[in-house]
């Protein structure tokens, strides 16, 4: 019998002791590929049965239809927006994700990038390692019970997210069309439209999954609309916000800060956005902790024996899913 071949297209990752460990009992050609380009995956992935890849491998159409051997690509994560799913579906080809082992690690990432922007503590950690020593600094800092937290997006990591702030703020209103109304008000949040959300809210924390209707949902309407003295954090996708916009919108006062953990471009081109005083960045690490990668690497590879194995993955992605 041919032995099934499973490439693995992760700069994260120095070997792959985790993912040989899941396939210890079935037999497979186990490879470590370098590059992410279109072009690399459907070289090293030419005679593969399965590849899984993390967000910056692109699986477009012209690569799928490149891999006659394929059945399965598992994304090492949870947006899969990467992956050409139409083609896949087309090919018989099956989509999964890993959609719920970071939920702790970037929930608990939103709210610092929010608690540190509320707080004033990167404008006090630059002034102290500047040699001063002065409270006001600081000017103006608000009592976070009397905020508003506004949510876009309720989805797992959302709903951890409004579980840890809901006893820090005074409200919480989310925008999510997909999720019933009573359910939100079950677990304390107030469901609201998109342009009441931002109108009301003194922190804006994004959480939706990147797709056609989300991409640059946060343009200079939106930011006009939330305000002079809002936080805007982003834990999703870089792309949900219009980039231009929002240098624009901190350029002119138009909203007060902004906590980022994606960009548009990753690594970034231009690195103006992230040398204010008034952004504070993270370089996409919100899912990271080591149990979350060992857990992603462990699930990611499961799926891919699971097909080996002819049994069903248990995160399979439709191509109509969040459409």
């Amino acid at each position: 019998m041919h032995t099934p071949r499973v490439v693995v297209f992760d700069e994260r990752i120095a070997d792959l002791s985790i993912e040989r460990a899941v396939f210890d009992d079935v037999g497979v050609d186990l490879t470590l590929a370098d590059g992410i380009s279109p072009e690399r995956v459907a070289t090293e992935a030419s005679d593969a049965f399965g590849i899984i890849v993390d967000a910056n491998v692109p699986v477009p159409a012209s690569v799928i239809e490149r891999l006659d051997d394929l059945r399965i690509v598992a994304r090492s994560g949870i947006g899969f927006d990467n992956i050409d799913l139409e083609a896949a579906a087309d090919r018989n080809i099956r989509v999964t994700n890993v959609p719920d082992y970071c939920l702790e690690e970037v929930s608990t990432h939103a709210l610092a990038l929010l608690l540190t922007l509320a707080r004033k503590v990167h404008v006090y950690d630059r002034a102290t390692s500047d040699g001063r020593w002065e409270w006001s600094d600081g000017v103006r800092i608000d009592r976070l019970s009397d905020l508003t937290l506004g949510l876009v997006g309720v989805g797992n990591i959302g709903r951890r997210m409004a579980a840890k702030a809901s006893p820090i703020f005074g409200d919480l209103v989310a925008y999510d069309p997909y999720v019933p109304p009573e359910e939100l008000r079950s677990r304390g949040v107030d469901p609201v439209s998109f342009e009441t959300l931002l109108a009301r809210s003194d922190v804006v924390s994004l959480h939706p999954p990147l797709t056609d209707e989300t991409t640059g949902m946060i343009d200079a309407a939106a930011l006009e609309t939330m305000g002079e003295g809002a936080i805007l954090v982003n834990t999703s996708r870089g792309e949900v916000i219009d980039q231009d916009a929002l240098e624009s919108a901190l350029d002119d006062g138009t909203i007060a800060a902004a906590g980022l953990d994606v960009l548009e471009t990753e690594p970034p081109v231009d690195e103006s956005l992230l040398s204010r005083d008034d952004v504070v960045a993270t370089p996409h690490s919100a899912w990271y902790s080591e149990d979350s990668l060992v857990e992603l690497r462990q699930s990611a590879a499961e799926e891919v024996k699971r097909t080996i194995q002819g049994r069903e993955p248990r995160n399979p992605v439709s191509k109509n899913e969040w459409q």
